[in-house]
Formats: structure tokens, sequence, C-alpha cells
């Protein structure tokens, strides 16, 4: 019930007051308590337990005391208020409203404060649901951006894979060839005129590596390749790629290494790794590939998305289009 409970309870609770106007709340509580102990049917003995316990930052202890003045008095406005303020201390925003919504359809008198507080509280609900669904939001795209990465990373793997899986045939096949050489010497003017019925044609590969600190280089390679397979390439788009591959990637380890490439999306970042956007001009004479835009890009997998679209960007804009026999980009992965 509200109102006053024996004179023992009533100096306690006096005493308590005192001792909380001084701020002396540790001290307070222990007078309400004795207060609620000689007689625990006055709610407000429970409700300025809850309100020193609020002050001693103990929201859990003071929502059970809270919770005891609305059981001796259901319309104990302070009963309600200080659950609610106990609720709200624990993050339980959403319990808290609630709380609200029940002490005002029961408490005597004004409910102002339960209504001015419900009104703040559903405030801070809203503003935590939108901070809840920005992060949520912004963990999809984290998502996503490691997915690409992911993505571009496997097909690199693929493509460096493909490459020594090439190195090794050709290895393979060289040996055999060895072997050939050395099973008979009469076989000799034949070998020699396989040779001259398919002779190899020098391809040059050239790139040029630059990011956004001042770091630039530019490197030029040699191969010995089969001439039919290079006029092949003009027609085979397999072919080329494969080509591409051969010529590119085994200089791939020199390039990230000849400099301290910085990240050319984020800047700051070192660059862990290069983006090969090499351009297949297989069909001119004498055979080249140009890579005029190697990317150095740092591991993080939003840097390497945001500079792949940036050279796409550009590609396009440039007209690159990848046809064949055109001066292309033929054989990009």
């Amino acid at each position: 019930m509200a109102g006053t409970g024996s004179s023992a309870a009533e100096a306690l609770n006096a005493e308590g007051n005192a001792r909380y106007a001084a701020g002396r709340f540790a001290d307070a509580l222990s007078s309400y308590r004795g207060a609620a102990q000689a007689d625990g049917s006055v709610s407000k003995y429970h409700s300025n337990q809850a309100n020193s316990l609020m002050q001693l930052g103990q929201p859990e202890a003071a929502l059970e005391a809270a919770e005891a003045a609305i059981a001796a008095d259901p319309s104990w406005l302070k009963g309600h208020f200080f659950k609610v303020l106990a609720l709200e201390a624990q993050g339980r925003l959403e319990e808290a409203v609630g709380a609200c919504i029940a002490g005002d359809a029961i408490v005597a008198g004004d409910a102002a404060p339960l209504r001015d507080a419900r009104a703040r509280l559903e405030q801070a609900l809203r503003r935590r649901r939108a901070l809840e669904r920005l992060e949520q939001q912004r963990a999809e795209e984290r998502a996503a951006a490691e997915r690409r990465a992911a993505a571009h990373e496997a097909a690199a793997a693929a493509a460096a894979a493909a490459v020594q899986q090439q190195q090794q045939q050709q290895q393979q096949q060289q040996q055999q060839q060895h072997q050939q050489q050395q099973s008979s010497a009469a076989s000799a003017p034949a070998r020699a005129w396989a040779a001259a019925a398919q002779p190899t044609v020098a391809v040059t590969y050239s790139a040029k590596v630059r990011d956004d600190s001042g770091n630039v280089r530019s490197f030029s390679f040699e191969h010995r390749l089969d001439a039919a397979r290079v006029r092949r390439a003009a027609t085979d788009r397999q072919e080329g790629v494969a080509i591409l591959r051969a010529v590119t990637m085994p200089h791939y380890q020199e390039m990230l290494a000849a400099a301290p490439w910085r990240c050319v999306s984020c800047v700051t970042a070192p660059a862990t790794k290069l983006l090969l956007h090499p351009m297949s001009y297989l069909h001119l004479s004498p055979p080249k590939v140009l890579d005029a835009g190697v990317t150095p890009v740092s591991a993080q997998a939003a840097c390497a998305a945001a500079a792949e679209a940036m050279t796409q960007s550009i590609m396009a804009q440039a007209g690159i289009s990848g046809r064949a026999n055109a001066g292309v980009a033929t054989g990009r992965w």
C-alpha cells in the first residue's frame, strides 16, 4: 500500500531520506531496507530502495525492489517509474516501454513521468534499430566484398596452376625430345627437317607497373614460342589465353618484388599482389603482349574489388572490347 507504516518503519525511512539527501546512498539503502523489514506492506520503502540502488549502479537489484513496490501497491507511480529506469539501465528497452504502458494504465494520479519516459525510450529504440540495420548492411557489404576477392584470388590461383601445368607439360615434352635425340644419331636429319618445318618466333611481353605514391617500373621479357601456335591464337581464343598466361605469369613475382608498391585503392596500405590486364598483339609482326595497367593492390578484399572496378571502368571508357586481331585484351583473366 501507499501512505505510512509503523512508527519504527517511518523513523527508518526518514533516516534514509536524510542520508540520501547527503549523498550517502549505501547508508540510505540500509535504512530503507530496515523500514521494509519493519513493515513490508508500504510501497515507498521498496521504491526508495530501488532509487538508492540505481544511484549505486545496481539496476538488477533495483528492478527487484521496484517490483516489490508494485506488488505492495500496484497504483504506486514510483514503483513503476523505477522499474522503467532499472530496465533501461540494463539495455532492456522493449521491456521498459512495456513497463511504461502497464504503469500508465493503473497508477493513481498523474502518470506524466511514465509517458515522458515512454517517448524517450521509443526514440532510443528507433535509433538502436536504425544502427542495427546499418551494421547489418555493412556486414553484408563486407561479406560481398570478401566473396568477390575470394573469387578473384581463386581465378588467379587457377591461372597460376594452369601455367604450372603447361610448364610441366613442356618439360615432359623436352625430356621426350631429349630421349628421342639420344635414341639414334641417324634420326638427326629428320629432326632438323621437323625443326625447320615448325620454326619458333620471339614473343615480347612488355609491362608497366605504377602506383599513386610515385613508384613506376617498366619490364620487357622475351619468350620463344611455336610459330604455328602463335598464328592459331589470332582465331583461337583458348590458344590466345594460354599464350598470355605463358608469357605473363612466370614474371609475376619478379614484378611484385621490384618496388615497395602501395595499394592504388586505399593508397596507404602496402601492395601484396598485382592485378594483370594483358593485351594481345600476337597478330602483329613481331608478335607482342602489352600490359600498361598492372595494378598493385593490398590484401584487403575491398581494395582489390575497388581496383578491379576502377580498371574495368577505365578499359570500358577506352573502348577495349576484347576483339581478336584488333590489338586489344583478348585474354584477360
